[in-house]
């Protein structure tokens, strides 16, 4: 993927403009005539109260009829109609990819179904039987900006499939060589591709390194033969991290930079190889290449290793990010869309209800080049999720907006208590946004609580519809995201890990750990890796777009453990909140350093921990809070230096090498 490299030179306010700031400089976009806008308030009024011949004295006299259909349903739909089934039939018939068509649907198979009494039996018969159902929904479009973090790792036969249950079972167990030899077995016996337990050993490194046993990870890692390697090309991802922990960081280095030169690895876990070479090399004390690694890893944004590299370069705000603009020829283009155009219209004449579900079908057929479009017109109507998703699909072609970070207008019922980027960071990562979002496991709404956690939090089971309320979950969310950060001592690492995983989990996992990159990097769950990434990520992202410097970054690139601190720099201040777009909303109807950290356990049992992977959290037990250790004396301790500490940079070593030799 092709990636901007424009250096900032403007303060970094400037370039991350607020959401309120490009909403106050345009107009909101409109489709109707005043006239016609002002017909279809009166035409809607009357059509729901009864007053249906004014009503289609008005529906006459229109120039742009394309809400009639919607008209007509509430015409329909209105407890002072008598539609007759033939009516709704024609209607449907018309009309059914609308997606009010479904209440129509429902109404008409109704009025077309009677009941008869038989033998003592009251029996329903449907009269009519050609009621035409309403249009499927839209498939799904958007997002390519994140795919997934591993290259294909797919096994083609049935007997390598088997295994990985045994190593996701031993790992599970801790007894990652009982998983070692499951593949060594099955290499044995020689009835599996070579290619198969290249990719087998992948997940038995993993398992190594997840259980502290860098000497075995990195045996395994190099065991395959050459051949076989190129379809496992993460084996040598997986030796330098063994390797670099070992402390042979000239290998480690070597390694890395093997992952960095294969094209057939995504780009952005190339950056984050050229990042950790750059580690290997600075601990080696051979900086020759530092900047040159640097620089690669630092043109992958926005993202995790692509923003720390960054801040050791010392050359924040490489990537111009811009808001979306619908100027008058792209608006007139997108408006040819007739589900967008009738999305403005509603929005426009105030009938919110339907606004979203046209919008989402818009989406399904966009173009490209109308994109930066539609990404406007859903911040004008306060659907970040919309936003979002047009976002993420310009983002994968190299057109980054704003929006990839959206801030929406609703808010936790009881104001943001943390940082507003934290919250955002967790929300865009837990459901992109969408209130009513359900996951397999039973998470709901925003912040993806599960129903026994909400009950916790909110002393009482809420309601599914109050859970995809979107200032109700937000504001539990919140509450829960509080008591794990005091459980955390503060480390927003572990916050990250302890949401996704449990925090009983983290515990497990921080036990010995002293850097913070390879605790993330060797947590036994991929998922919650990646998850960690991506929260920490876009905090760090949320507080550019506010304008705020992020001390968590700083402290993450030099190699000490992030920490929030609410009396630091990343308090939110009144003059940096993020502010969402200033336009009318009409909403869709939808139900410094410390030392190293430890999530340190309360007096009362912990949430119910998910095994080693991705999971909303779970039910909550009470939680006693820790309070965190004192801030000023934490960041009273003086920090060591690279050589004096095992995996550190500091900034200062790589600016001294940028000269050419």
């Amino acid at each position: 993927m092709a990636r901007l490299r424009t250096y900032l030179l403007a303060a970094v306010a400037a370039l991350f403009t607020t959401a309120a700031l490009a909403q106050s400089s345009s107009s909101p976009v409109t489709v109707l005539s005043a006239a016609d806008a002002q017909q279809y308030r009166q035409i809607f009024f009357d059509e729901k109260n009864g007053n249906f011949s004014d009503a289609q004295a008005r529906i006459a006299q229109l120039s742009d009829r394309s809400l009639v259909g919607y008209a007509e349903a509430q015409h329909y739909l209105s407890p002072y109609s008598s539609a007759s089934v033939d009516q709704l039939v024609d209607w449907m018939n018309q009309y059914r990819d609308l997606p009010i068509a479904d209440r129509i649907y429902r109404l008409a198979v109704e009025k077309a179904t009677v009941t008869v009494k038989r033998h003592h039996r009251v029996v329903a018969v449907k009269l009519t039987t050609t009621v035409p159902t309403p249009a499927p929904p839209p498939r799904r479009r958007g997002g390519g900006y994140e795919d997934p973090d591993l290259p294909d790792q797919s096994l083609s036969s049935k007997a390598a499939r088997a295994v990985v249950a045994q190593i996701t079972a031993a790992r599970r167990a801790g007894q990652p060589q009982q998983g070692d030899a499951a593949v060594q077995a099955l290499a044995a016996a020689n009835s599996v591709p070579g290619s198969d337990i290249a990719r087998l050993d992948v997940l038995v490194a993993a398992s190594y390194m997840a259980a502290g046993q860098d000497y075995e990870a990195f045996d395994v890692a190099l065991r395959p033969a050459s051949a076989d390697r190129q379809a496992a090309p993460m084996l040598d991802w997986w030796a330098g991290l063994a390797a670099y922990r070992m402390g042979r960081f000239d290998v480690a280095a070597s390694r890395f930079e093997t992952v960095l030169q294969n094209g057939a690895i995504p780009s952005w876990i190339r950056g984050g190889a050229a990042f950790w070479a750059a580690r290997a090399y600075m601990q080696s004390g051979n900086p020759v290449r530092v900047v040159t690694l640097l620089n690669y890893a630092s043109a992958q944004q926005p993202t995790f290793y692509g923003l720390l590299a960054e801040k050791l370069l010392g050359e924040e705000n490489r990537s111009v990010f811009r808001d979306p603009v619908a100027d008058a020829a792209s608006t007139a283009a997108l408006m040819q869309d007739p589900a967008a155009h009738r999305a403005v219209a509603l929005w426009q004449v105030g009938e919110g209800e339907y606004v979203h579900d046209e919008m989402t079908r818009a989406l399904a057929n966009l173009a490209l080049s109308n994109g930066q479009t539609y990404a406007a017109v859903a911040r004008q109507m306060s659907f970040a999720d919309l936003e979002l998703r047009a976002s993420e699909m310009l983002a994968a072609r190299g057109t980054y907006l704003t929006g990839l970070f959206p801030v929406p207008s609703y808010k936790p019922a009881d104001g943001y208590r943390l940082d507003q980027s934290l919250l955002l960071a967790f929300t865009r990562t837990e459901s992109k946004f969408q209130p009513a979002a359900v996951s397999p496991m039973g998470a709901r709404g925003l912040m993806q609580l599960m129903p026994a956690t909400a009950a916790q939090l909110a002393h009482g089971q809420p309601s599914q519809s109050q859970l995809c309320d979107p200032s109700f979950n937000m504001n539990l969310g919140q509450k829960y995201l509080e008591q794990l950060l005091a459980m955390a001592g503060g480390g927003v690492l572990q916050l990250a890990a302890a949401y996704n995983a449990g925090p009983g989990n983290v515990m497990r996992w921080m036990n010995g750990k002293d850097d913070p990159l390879m605790f993330i990097e060797t947590m036994p769950a991929q998922e919650t890796r990646a998850y960690v990434k991506r929260v920490i990520t876009y905090y760090w992202m949320y507080n550019r777009i506010a304008g705020k410097s992020s001390k968590t970054l700083e402290d993450t690139a030099r190699g000490y453990w992030p920490r929030y601190d609410a009396m630091y720099t990343e308090q939110m201040a009144p003059a940096a909140a993020l502010q969402p777009a200033s336009a009318p909303v009409i909403p869709a109807e939808q139900p410094v350093s410390a030392p190293v950290a430890t999530l340190q356990a309360a007096s009362g049992p912990l949430p119910q921990d998910i095994p080693e992977q991705a999971a909303a959290p779970d039910a909550m037990a009470p939680i006693h809070l820790v309070p965190p250790p004192d801030v000023a004396a934490s960041r009273a301790q003086p920090r060591a230096t690279a050589r004096e500490r095992p995996y550190g940079i500091q900034a200062l070593a790589v600016r001294d090498v940028s000269a050419p030799h």
